[in-house]
């Protein structure tokens, strides 16, 4: 049986929730200040899963002050133990902390980055065909509650979605940013998928193409897939990605959607780079000067 949750805790979040009913213009701040403090010590606490995804929530609703969302922690060179690839020498570079989150991706939408006259400037080649088929304005589902928590990952993300995305963040930065993340280098991570709670981590594209088990730069757009794939026309679309030759971004890390055995960096999924599933977003990367 799951422990509950000990006092004050409890109290804690259903203060901080009530903040919620009240708009945010009429919110006292020093009042939700506080209730900032006291999320944020439940989350470093000796809690259940459960309770700090409730935490967690609440907290980013009311504005989460966490500096540390956008940071990526740097890796030393070196020789590593890699689970899927033995020894490997690595060149030093960073990488997200976390993956991307609702409310840094909100800054590329604010940025124009979907906007028609920046399709030059931030998509690839075929990314650009795809957002001519498509022009979507944001992520799938960005206007549902359920999946836009701002401190949350962004999901609804094609794999090129969240290329346009690094691709503006180098240009804002300046600091040499990649994306996706190569997909060899990853530490297994916790996954939840217990009483229905959506905690834990989402797939994350990478570079790396499934089959050729290359990196690309850009991944053809079909469209004859992405018919096949509106239409839901399952059988076809196995077909089609089994063929050698497909160009296939991989995925890494595992879903909370997943079972556990899939979160590990020796496992290796894929899927077609238009699909915006609810599980997938992705994991920001740079190279070392």
């Amino acid at each position: 049986m799951e422990k509950k949750d000990a006092a004050p805790f409890r109290h804690w979040r259903l203060a901080a929730q009530s903040l919620l009913d009240i708009h945010k213009d009429n919110r006292d701040a020093d009042v939700v200040r506080l209730a900032r403090q006291r999320l944020q010590f439940i989350l470093t606490a000796k809690e259940t899963p459960k309770i700090k995804a409730e935490a967690g929530e609440i907290l980013g609703w009311l504005g989460d002050p966490r500096g540390d969302l956008e940071e990526l922690v740097r890796i030393k060179g070196g020789e590593y133990e890699l689970e899927d690839l033995g020894k490997a020498n690595l060149k030093p570079f960073g990488i997200g902390k976390y993956p991307v989150a609702n409310q840094w991706f909100e800054k590329f939408i604010q940025a124009g980055g979907y906007k028609e006259e920046n399709w030059e400037r931030y998509w690839t080649p075929e990314g650009r065909k795809w957002m001519k088929e498509n022009k979507p304005q944001a992520p799938l589902y960005w206007h549902e509650r359920q999946w836009n928590c701002p401190n949350a990952p962004v999901v609804g993300v094609s794999w090129y979605e969240a290329d346009a995305f690094c691709r503006w963040l180098t240009e804002e930065r300046k600091d040499g940013f990649v994306y996706p993340r190569s997909g060899r280098l990853r530490q297994p991570e916790r996954v939840k998928r217990k009483e229905n709670i959506l905690g834990g981590n989402v797939w994350e594209w990478t570079r790396s193409d499934y089959h050729a088990r290359t990196e690309r730069d850009d991944f053809l757009f079909d469209e004859e897939i992405q018919k096949l794939y509106d239409t839901e026309s399952r059988d076809e679309l196995r077909k089609k990605w089994q063929e050698k030759n497909r160009q296939l971004p991989s995925l890494r890390g595992g879903s909370w959607y997943f079972y556990r055995c899939f979160a590990g960096c020796a496992y290796r999924y894929w899927n077609y780079p238009y699909v915006r599933y609810f599980d997938i977003g992705f994991r920001c990367a740079r190279t070392s000067k």
